[in-house]
């Protein structure tokens, strides 16, 4: 979530192990590897699996996508990621309308959003999707919704994460699109 206002930093929890690390993509999207441990990400996925019956078919339109997604209020989760990553991504951006804005993938459109917003923390609902294989699953081309607390705290940006390892090539893909500017 990004802020307006000033708030108070949270309480420290456990480090992680491993360095986790960054690297830019293209303005606006990062690549952050060593985020969870195989461990954590291991009791994600078992913890989705036992919720099974929460997990929702995502088909409205099979051109869009063919996934199921499950949505887990994990403040806990979210505050330890938050200050694992929280170093390494800029402190502040400005949306203003203009093309950085829109190079950026912020919410430039809209002049409630315009102004300078500090990066605050996490949105504490990690929704976890999970892909049928072989082929079958995908998401198309979209913009993703903003989770909002009230008008001066809301998400901006999402972070994507994959709890698996898949070999190069063999999908788990990320693709990040830059909207047509004219």
């Amino acid at each position: 979530c990004w802020v307006r206002v000033p708030k108070a930093s949270t309480g420290k929890h456990c480090p992680l192990t491993m360095t986790t690390r960054c690297e830019a993509v293209q303005d606006g999207a990062w690549l952050l590897t060593n985020v969870l441990t195989p461990d954590e990400c291991e009791r994600l996925q078992r913890e989705c699996l036992a919720d099974y019956d929460r997990l929702k078919q995502c088909r409205s339109d099979d051109r869009l996508r063919v996934m199921e997604r499950i949505e887990l209020p994990h403040p806990e989760l979210a505050a330890i990621i938050w200050e694992r990553i929280a170093p390494l991504l800029p402190p502040w951006v400005v949306v203003d309308g203009s093309e950085a804005s829109k190079l950026l993938g912020l919410p430039a459109e809209s002049p409630l959003l315009h102004g300078c917003w500090r990066l605050h923390g996490l949105n504490p609902y990690m929704r976890i999707a999970r892909y049928p294989g072989g082929g079958a699953g995908h998401f198309g081309p979209h913009r993703d919704g903003a989770f909002e607390r009230s008008l001066n705290e809301r998400s901006l940006i999402t972070l994507n994460g994959y709890l698996n390892d898949v070999p190069v090539g063999c999908g788990g893909c990320t693709r990040v699109l830059v909207d047509d500017l004219q």
